[in-house]
């Protein structure tokens, strides 16, 4: 966590000028000075160790390094509309911190009708892409930085800086498996730094370090100065790794491969944060997904085929030594987050996702596998997928149907303690990123039913209080 921990005055009883205190008084002395000790160095441990590690100014997907999924909204949200907001061409991330969103979007000359949110163009037809900043108590746009010709997607924003994938360009056409990581400052727009590696596949940071899976052959891990960009190890692995995660001082991620009569084989790694060390790692002929880190316990979804039958688990596993705590059988797992001590699943008890008979949320306990509750959900009607989040103990997730081309979908809300429902927001254009909290709100990105209304591919965000 890179927090400055509060100084704390010593304050020393006053000393007598003539004789000597009675013994009494001494042991008063002496208890008074043992309890403010203990006050102080609870407040120390307070200041420079509560609440998550996350940097102040910093948001990235998942929420934090530990991708989670837990956001502070800063208060109870309702599901009431708070604005609307049409976005310039193609969006594709959306962020919140200190009171700001972060918009990216891309376009084209002649896709800019009527959307709300003005942009500058560029007239040679090349691809246009938008970082927008906006208010996030009003919608209002604050800023544009506009960048021709490359496609970027923005991954964190921290600290007054941006940091994007930008695919390399060659003859008009990008090239999705050469991708450069840019820093871009949010102050003057100027490009602080670029690095440049194989399709890259995650970023988290954590204490001023950027931690960043590149797919190849070979693959690799890399931890990168967030300030200079400069290298600091690489970690080398024959598999094909997925996002990251960080904290305590270890960087997790898992990768796939091909194993022994074509079976999916795949490992979890634990790197250690400062040298690139390898602390542990799990090997298992299975599918993985991605993982979240809380409460000392690495989370991760893993898949069984054999013989054109599927199984599916939720691992925990001790963050230090790797060794398995439990596992418990799931259907076929769509995002997992965790807070408070209980990590949320949602699942399809068939295993088929367009199969929404029995799909499902579910909440187990993080420290035995107990599962707490679950709650079925049979509102939607085909390609239903769920997008978890937690926010001051309440669990959200989405769902978007499509019924002859008819796209609906909700906002759902449910105690986190008993999975009670708590209230829903109908969806009439499905939302597309994950859900966002912050800054007393909720904030969902999603398209028109009819892309032919608007002359473009304009899209909708929403804040929802």
């Amino acid at each position: 966590m890179d927090q400055t921990p509060a100084k704390l005055a010593a304050h020393q009883p006053a000393v007598p000028t003539t004789g000597k205190q009675p013994r009494k008084l001494r042991n008063f002395g002496y208890l008074a000075l043992l309890a403010f000790a203990i006050i102080a160095g609870s407040i120390f441990w307070l200041f420079s160790f509560s609440g998550s590690d996350q940097q102040k100014g910093t948001t990235m997907s998942r929420a934090n390094a530990q991708r989670t999924g837990e956001y502070d909204a800063g208060k109870a949200l309702t599901g009431t509309k708070k604005w609307e907001t049409g976005t310039k061409g193609s969006a594709n991330k959306i962020f919140e911190t200190d009171g700001k969103i972060y918009l990216s979007s891309s376009e084209r000359p002649g896709q800019e009708k009527d959307a709300s949110i003005k942009t500058s163009t560029n007239s040679n037809n090349l691809l246009t892409s938008h970082l927008i900043t906006l208010d996030a108590n009003s919608g209002s746009q604050i800023s544009s930085f506009d960048l021709v010709g490359e496609t970027l997607v923005p991954l964190i924003v921290s600290n007054g800086v941006v940091y994007a994938i930008i695919p390399k360009i060659y003859g008009g056409e990008k090239d999705d498996d050469w991708n450069q990581l840019v820093a871009i400052s949010l102050d003057d727009r100027k490009e602080l730094w670029r690095f440049e590696t194989s399709d890259i596949q995650g970023l988290v940071i954590d204490d001023n370090t950027l931690y960043l899976t590149a797919k190849s052959q070979p693959s690799y891990l890399y931890a990168l100065d967030a300030g200079t960009g400069k290298q600091i190890w690489k970690y080398e692995t024959a598999l094909y790794p997925q996002v990251p995660t960080a904290g305590d001082g270890l960087v997790y991620f898992s990768a796939y491969g091909i194993g022994p009569g074509n079976e999916p084989q795949s490992t979890i790694f634990a790197i250690d944060a400062k040298s690139g060390t390898e602390v542990w790692k799990f090997n298992k002929d299975m599918d993985m997904g991605e993982i979240s880190i809380a409460d000392g316990k690495v989370f991760v979804e893993l898949n069984l085929h054999r013989n054109y039958t599927s199984q599916d688990y939720l691992y925990a596993f001790d963050a230090k030594s790797g060794r398995e705590q439990w596992k418990i059988t799931t259907g076929q797992t769509t995002g997992q987050a965790v807070a408070d001590g209980i990590v949320y699943f949602a699942d399809y008890e068939s295993g088929n996702a367009s199969d929404t008979t029995n799909a499902r949320i579910n909440a187990v306990d993080t420290k035995s596998g107990k599962r707490l509750w679950q709650k079925v959900d049979n509102s939607a009607l085909k390609n239903f997928s769920f997008n978890l989040m937690v926010a001051n103990e309440v669990v959200y997730y989405k769902t978007n149907s499509n019924n002859n081309l008819v796209y609906t979908g909700k906002i759902q809300a449910l105690d986190g303690k008993s999975g009670e429902e708590k209230w829903k927001y109908e969806l009439s254009n499905p939302t597309q990123e994950e859900l966002i909290a912050g800054d007393g709100a909720m904030y969902l990105l999603g398209f028109p039913q009819s892309k032919q209304d608007t002359g473009a591919n304009n899209y909708i965000l929403t804040a929802l209080e």
